[in-house]
């Protein structure tokens, strides 16, 4: 029986995470990392469902580009910085 426990009554289904907690925490991992993947896994959702808000929202598609330009520019400096010694 699925989604069923060990003694036969049957266990909630997992809780949809809401949109508001959920992407913010993933825009966070995404300015840090610009990864899509590592995001998705930090916000505890799936690639498709972060892609599906991208394209159902425009105001958090504009935060995900955001993110994404301040991820880069982050790489950026810090690439430069262990090219120069500074780290």
């Amino acid at each position: 029986m699925a989604n069923s426990s060990p003694i036969g009554r049957r266990e909630p289904a997992p809780v949809k995470l809401v949109f508001a907690t959920w992407s913010k925490a993933f825009l966070n991992e995404l300015a840090a990392t610009s990864n899509v993947s590592a995001a998705a896994r930090h916000a505890g959702i799936a690639t498709s469902s972060a892609y599906e808000a991208r394209r159902a929202n425009p105001e958090f598609s504009r935060r995900w580009q955001q993110a994404l330009c301040e991820g880069y520019d982050l790489s950026v400096v810090t690439t430069f910085g262990t090219l120069c010694g500074l780290d």
